[in-house]
């Protein structure tokens, strides 16, 4: 009885469930795969050399910093997430966890968005949660595992992934971290400086964004005040860190992609002289 709650209290549900199916000699391949965080197939493949470089700086442990201020569609949440997932599923790797933050940042018009939401802080970090989770199931399911959805929410359950938001950074030390901050284009000088100034030993961190999907008034009229345009300006010249650009031509994630970003992106001008 001494035993068991001593397990109980150290370990979590997902690992006392596999203890008991492996006493009772039931852990078949299937409820490996489900509930083992690194029983899973991660292979990455780049579709263009900007990709490269990206997946080079990645693995490079003398990049501490990436940033990559591009375009939808050309694949950085992707690849970050990918990297990620393979660095966990190494036993030879220096990170211990995926830490993920978000700007809380609805997309649209104030006149679109929700407002408050209910709940606890974990309840409120749903919505923010689920294009990265999504990524990552298809990340797996491309890779030819099974149970993709189970082997993330298994990775977030046992903390390997972690989420959270940038207000509630103050005071955090990032150690043998793999940290993940997306939708950068939504951050401004000051918090961008907070997030990066947590980075501790062991810790890589990954600034990426869009300056052109930025969803705050206040850095959509003031681009000077963009972090995530800041820290590209005044950091790019520092050996430990890696500033990765992509272009329109780069884009992947469909074909018309690239035309339809060109087209949206042009001058008014071009498009007379083009008619």
């Amino acid at each position: 009885m001494g035993k068991k709650k001593r397990l109980s209290e150290s370990c979590t549900e997902v690992e006392l469930e596999y203890i008991e199916a492996k006493m009772k000699g039931t852990v078949s391949d299937d409820y490996k795969q489900q509930y083992c965080n690194n029983d899973y197939k991660i292979n990455i493949k780049c579709k263009n050399e900007a990709q490269k470089k990206f997946i080079q700086a990645l693995k490079d442990d003398n990049k501490k910093i990436i940033i990559s201020n591009a375009p939808a569609g050309v694949g950085k949440s992707w690849l970050t997430l990918a990297m990620g997932l393979w660095y966990l599923r190494n036993d030879y790797s220096k990170f211990k966890q995926i830490a993920i933050y978000v700007p809380t940042c609805e997309a649209g018009h104030p006149s679109m968005r929700l407002g408050f939401l209910p709940g606890t802080k974990e309840d409120k970090l749903e919505p923010y949660k689920i294009a990265s989770q999504m990524t990552m199931i298809d990340i797996l399911h491309e890779n030819g595992n099974y149970n993709c959805e189970n082997i993330v929410n298994n990775l977030v359950r046992n903390d390997k992934i972690h989420y959270d938001v940038v207000g509630f950074a103050r005071g955090r030390s990032f150690k043998d971290t793999y940290l993940i901050i997306d939708e950068a284009e939504n951050l401004s000088k000051q918090e961008v400086l907070l997030m990066l100034t947590r980075i501790g030993e062991g810790c890589k961190c990954i600034l990426i964004g869009d300056i052109e999907q930025t969803d705050r008034t206040d850095l959509y009229k003031n681009k000077d005040e963009s972090g995530l345009n800041y820290a590209i300006k005044k950091l790019k010249n520092l050996d430990f860190v890696s500033v990765i650009d992509f272009s329109e031509e780069d884009i992947v994630r469909s074909k018309f992609l690239t035309e339809l970003i060109h087209a949206w992106n042009s001058d008014d001008n071009e498009n007379k002289k083009e008619e």
